[in-house]
Formats: C-alpha cells, structure tokens, sequence
C-alpha cells in the first residue's frame, strides 16, 4: 500500500514544509524512494533514517523477517543513501543459532 498510496512521502513534505524533525526506522529499501525530501530535512539538520539489519543470512531473514528487504538490499540502500550525501544508520544485531 505504501508502495502506491505514498502516505510516508507525504508525510516526509509535510514535516520538510515545517522543518519538523524526523526519524525513521526502517527494514526496506523503500526510504530510497524519498531521498530528495529527505537531503532537504537533514539540510536543517532534522533527519536521521536508521536501517535495521537483523541478519546477513537471506535464508534466516525469510523465516525471521518474511516481507521485509533481503540484507543485499538494505545494505544497498544505505549505500544509496550515503551517495546522495545523506548520513544513514544502521543497526546489525547478532542472532545465535543452534
């Protein structure tokens, strides 16, 4: 639905309108899609996107995170983000297995 109702980018314009601090947390590539209203809210300095990388194994990430970005794909993503000079996070957790 975000894909095609765009609610978070127009939420992004309306803050970016007020200058209205942001953060966001996100496990999909998707956040690539509002790069631009993104560079104008960190230009003042009210904007941080962290991307949440719980594991670098695809196969785990499907039974752990099923409909979520592949780590292939988050990783590209904050490489995206760092290329349009925007500054991401990014949280790698470590999972234990038996």
């Amino acid at each position: 639905m975000e894909r095609k109702l765009k609610l978070t980018r127009r939420c992004l314009e309306v803050l970016a309108e007020f200058r209205n601090p942001v953060g966001i947390v996100t496990k999909n590539n998707l956040v690539t899609r509002d790069i631009d209203v993104l560079k104008e809210l960190a230009r003042h300095q009210a904007a941080v996107v962290f991307i949440s990388i719980t594991t670098l194994d695809t196969d785990l990430r499907k039974v752990m995170e099923p409909r979520t970005s592949p780590p292939a794909s988050r990783l590209a993503t904050i490489e995206a983000l760092t290329k349009r000079e925007f500054r991401p996070g990014f949280w790698l957790r470590r999972w234990c297995r038996d």
